[in-house]
C-alpha cells in the first residue's frame, strides 16, 4: 500500500500527478503511545512548555499569564491586523476584503509565549503542542466564522527537500486538527515546485513577493471548482506566500480563498527575522 506521503517527494509532471489524499479526520496517538504519555505525566512532573519551570498545567502562571494577554489583542475580521479594539476601523484594509486571499483569521501576534510554542513545535519536534494551539485557534470568533464557511482546507506545502528534513509540516498537523471538529477534508492539491530562501532572512515586503513568485504550482482540480477554500499555515509575515498559493489555485476557479494562521508578524515593528 502506497504512503499518502508519496506525493510529497515524488517529481512527476502535472498530468501526471497522483491524485491528493483526503483527511476527513485528525490523526490519533496509537493507545500504547496514550497509556505511555499517561504514565509519563503520573511519574514525572510537568513543567511549562515555554520556559519549561515547573508547572501544574501546559504553561506555567506567568507564561500562561503572557499567553491570555496576548489572546486579548483585538484584529481586523477582513486582513488580521492588530487593532486597539473589536469594532475600530482598520487603517490597512479600510474593511475591503483582499483581491487574492479574501479575508485571515489568527490567534496572536507572533511574539511572547505564541513565538516559543510555535518554534518549539516547528523545530524540536513538539508536535503535541499542535492540539493545544489548535483549540485556543477554534475559539477565536474569527477562526470559527471562516470554519463554519469553508468546504475544503489546504495547508500550505514545504519544499519536498525542507519536508523530508523536519520530517512533517506544521501547516498539516494544524490543518489537520482544525478539520476534525467538523470533519472537511483536507486537499494536498498545491505544491512547491522549486526551492525558495527562507522566509524569515528577507528583510522587505518586495524581496518576500518575488522570493515565492510562481513558487507553488497546482493541477486544476474540479473538487476545488466553487468551493470555498481555507488556506492554513502557521505564522503569517507580509501575506506573501498566502497570495502565492492561492494565485496556484486560481485554475480551480474556487469561490473564495481565505486564510487561518496561527500567528501573525508584529507589522508595526517587521521582526521578519524572528520569524
Amino acid at each position: 500500500m502506497r504512503s499518502p506521503w508519496t506525493a510529497h517527494f515524488r517529481r512527476v509532471t502535472p498530468l501526471a500527478r497522483p491524485a491528493a489524499p483526503v483527511y476527513t479526520h485528525c490523526v490519533q496517538a496509537p493507545p500504547l503511545y496514550r497509556w505511555l504519555g499517561s504514565v509519563r505525566d503520573l511519574l514525572l512532573p510537568h513543567h511549562c512548555e515555554c520556559c519549561r519551570a515547573p508547572a501544574q498545567r501546559w504553561l506555567c502562571d506567568g507564561c500562561h499569564d503572557e499567553f491570555d494577554e496576548l489572546l486579548s489583542q483585538s484584529f481586523c475580521p477582513v486582513c488580521a491586523y492588530p487593532l486597539l479594539a473589536d469594532g475600530d476601523p482598520c487603517p490597512k484594509c479600510l474593511g475591503k476584503a483582499g483581491k487574492v486571499v479574501q479575508r485571515v483569521a489568527t490567534l496572536g501576534i507572533f511574539k511572547g509565549p505564541l513565538r516559543q510554542l510555535i518554534h518549539r513545535l516547528k523545530y524540536e519536534h513538539q508536535w503535541r503542542l499542535t492540539g493545544q494551539l489548535a483549540r485556543h485557534l477554534l475559539a477565536r470568533p474569527g477562526a470559527q466564522s471562516l470554519l463554519a464557511e469553508a468546504d475544503i482546507l489546504i495547508p500550505v506545502p514545504l519544499f519536498w527537500r525542507r519536508r523530508l528534513a523536519r520530517r512533517f509540516n506544521q501547516a498539516d498537523l494544524l490543518a489537520r486538527e482544525l478539520a476534525g471538529p467538523r470533519r472537511l477534508p483536507v486537499l494536498h492539491t498545491v505544491w512547491r515546485h522549486r526551492e525558495t530562501d527562507v522566509q524569515a532572512l528577507l528583510r522587505s515586503v518586495a524581496a518576500r513577493t518575488r522570493n515565492v513568485r510562481r513558487a507553488f504550482r497546482a493541477t486544476p482540480d474540479p473538487r476545488l471548482t466553487g468551493k470555498r477554500i481555507l488556506l492554513v499555515d502557521d505564522v503569517m509575515t507580509t501575506g506573501a506566500t498566502l497570495r502565492a498559493v492561492a494565485r496556484a489555485l486560481a485554475f480551480s476557479q474556487p469561490a473564495a480563498v481565505n486564510a487561518l494562521v496561527l500567528a501573525i508578524a508584529d507589522p508595526r515593528n517587521h521582526d521578519f527575522s524572528a520569524v
